[in-house]
């Protein structure tokens, strides 16, 4: 294990910031992962008020390894806010976020380092896989994240581009953790994750690709996602904490309220993922669930104006006709 050099007084050059929650079974690899680099790396653990041994399993790497600092919430608060917590303490060059359960490849953090360092882009994106906890198989990235990426990149190794040529960036599935982001970039936007528990990812994700002015794409694996077939993930939680969808939703919409020029980029393309993401919900929610979800949307949609209406209908005809059926007869329009 190749363990980062801490150089006092030396700025770091990437910031690992490490959201858990009950994760004692893995987070000791995770972190070992990250160990993995010989770049000057530091490990900021958030630990979201854990009821088994992952704080102190975190604590116990800290006292081995001086570039990691462990930091508890006082509540369990959600990802979106431990990583929150982690920007505000982080002194690295650049922004690294990675879930508690899942697997970087060997001296993954010096090879994007290396490119970003020479594009001087303000986020470099790489490709990941899933891998299925119990049986160890593995899984390329989602169809459509594919379809997208091969679209853009093709066989070059890697590839600068700008969201406002390659909008459709932003329909890419909203992980954190296939992003490395300058710390500058993130503080001078004003970045943030949702106080959400689920979906507290998507405005980060959509803010970072509107704010940026080039992103580099590296076509290359450098991470392995967990899932688990026996453990409940937040991806797979489908009770009243899926309607924080809304809320997360809502903190893009802001945004692009608060800023024509993303808005009149970036609109349509913003519609069609809110769209895309109720139809997920509603085909995996509990019938208990349907009447308030369905009333949720019709709120969602009741600033569906007709200014909004001609800026979706300009590039998704259909898109913006369901949106504005939305506000009105959702439950048609979501089960299509």
């Amino acid at each position: 294990m190749s363990a980062p050099l801490r150089i006092e007084g030396v700025m770091p050059k990437v910031s690992v910031i490490v959201p858990s929650y009950n994760v004692e079974d893995y987070i000791g690899a995770t972190i070992q992962s990250v160990l993995k680099n010989s770049i000057d790396v530091e490990i900021i653990v958030v630990d979201d008020f854990s009821t088994d041994g992952t704080f102190d399993i975190a604590c116990s790497y800290a006292k081995q390894y001086p570039g990691i600092t462990v930091v508890k919430n006082h509540g369990n608060l959600g990802a979106g806010v431990a990583r929150n917590v982690g920007m505000k303490i982080a002194t690295g060059e650049y922004l690294y976020f990675l879930d508690a359960d899942d697997i970087l490849v060997d001296n993954a953090l010096d090879d994007i380092v290396k490119i970003i360092d020479k594009t001087s882009a303000d986020l470099i994106c790489f490709k990941y896989n899933y891998m299925t906890s119990e049986t160890g198989s593995y899984k390329g990235m989602l169809k459509g994240d594919i379809e997208i990426w091969d679209g853009i990149i093709k066989s070059a190794e890697h590839m600068d581009v700008t969201v406002a040529k390659h909008s459709n960036l932003l329909l890419t599935v909203n992980y954190p953790w296939n992003k490395l982001v300058r710390s500058s970039f993130a503080r001078d936007t004003g970045l943030y994750f949702s106080s959400t528990k689920v979906n507290n990812d998507i405005y980060a994700h959509w803010h970072l690709y509107m704010m940026s002015s080039k992103v580099t794409l590296y076509n290359k694996t450098l991470i392995s996602h967990r899932v688990f077939e026996g453990r409940q993930q937040i991806t797979n939680i489908f009770d009243e904490r899926r309607f924080d969808a809304f809320r997360a939703l809502a903190d893009v919409e802001d945004l692009l309220r608060s800023n024509p020029d993303l808005s009149g980029k970036y609109f349509h393309q913003f519609c069609r993922f809110k769209l895309d993401l109720l139809k997920w919900i509603n085909a995996r929610l509990g019938s208990p669930l349907r009447s308030e979800f369905l009333s949720r949307v019709r709120r969602s949609y009741g600033n569906f104006t007709p200014a909004a209406f001609i800026g979706c209908f300009d590039h998704y005809p259909k898109i913006a006709t369901d949106s504005a059926y939305l506000r009105y007869v959702p439950e048609k329009v979501l089960k299509g």
